[in-house]
């Protein structure tokens, strides 16, 4: 009780602010986070260029991290190298991390090249519930947008049978809104022998419970999507954003360079 006492004190601390004011200063952590995450990137590249891990006796830069950084996701250390080997701070700064990592995933998958200088103009064509895809800036895009956009473009891998496509088109989105956009889960489907496989691979402890509840809600959707024709070709794989380091990808390699306009 005393600890909770505490905590709602430091809150109210800050005095009476505002609105306009709260808002800004958010904002401002907000780009003190990006700034930070620009220059680890910084040194991680470091690292890596300077071969400083094999020097201090580790076999590579990824054992290194494993080591030293046992608590951060690979996915997140190879995010900072990347944009830090692609981006400015400034860009860094305005647009985040985490939006300009999806903005080379889409740039990969949809095989353009990205102003380095400013991203900003570079437009993305965003699915739509209803209607052809809408053509937005990177600067106007939100992050889940960008993913969406990614997806769509991914190279086909598998054609299901018509009667096994609608379920699996549930289970996809089901996943996909349960898990968020940020998972590294994956979800697969093949045909053998005329029978339809699915596995879902690299589900995090943590996101079990959420994985029970997507099933569940893919199982029980009442409002499922047309059924696509025989010939349709789906791909579900990964659930997440093309680019997701995977089991044996040195973080420095994994994601594409931008070039200069």
């Amino acid at each position: 009780m005393s600890q909770n006492f505490h905590h709602f004190t430091a809150i109210t601390n800050l005095g009476d602010i505002g609105l306009p004011a709260a808002v800004t200063q958010v904002k401002e952590l907000f780009k003190e986070e990006s700034r930070s995450q620009y220059r680890i990137g910084q040194l991680l590249v470091y690292i890596i260029d300077r071969r400083l891990a094999e020097r201090g006796g580790y076999a590579s830069p990824r054992e290194l991290f494993s080591v030293e950084f046992k608590d951060v996701k690979k996915s997140t250390l190879n995010l900072y190298v990347s944009i830090a080997r692609n981006f400015s701070a400034d860009v860094a700064q305005v647009y985040g991390c985490s939006k300009l990592d999806r903005l080379l995933r889409y740039a990969k998958v949809s095989k353009q090249d990205i102003p380095k200088e400013d991203p900003g103009p570079f437009v993305i064509k965003v699915p739509q519930r209803n209607g052809p895809d809408l053509d937005k800036t990177f600067a106007d895009c939100t992050r889940d947008e960008i993913a969406l956009a990614t997806q769509k473009l991914q190279k086909p891998q598998v054609k299901l049978p018509i009667e096994h496509a609608d379920a699996v088109n549930r289970l996809h989105d089901a996943l996909l809104e349960t898990l968020g956009t940020d998972t590294a889960a994956a979800l697969k489907a093949s045909t053998q022998d005329g029978q339809t496989f699915i596995s879902i691979e690299h589900v995090a402890f943590e996101e079990l419970e959420a994985l029970l509840n997507a099933l569940l809600k893919a199982k029980a959707s009442d409002t499922a999507p047309q059924a696509p024709s025989p010939s349709q070709v789906l791909s579900f794989d990964p659930i997440s954003p093309v680019g997701e380091m995977t089991p044996g990808t040195d973080p420095v390699s994994a994601a594409p360079k931008a070039v200069r306009s």
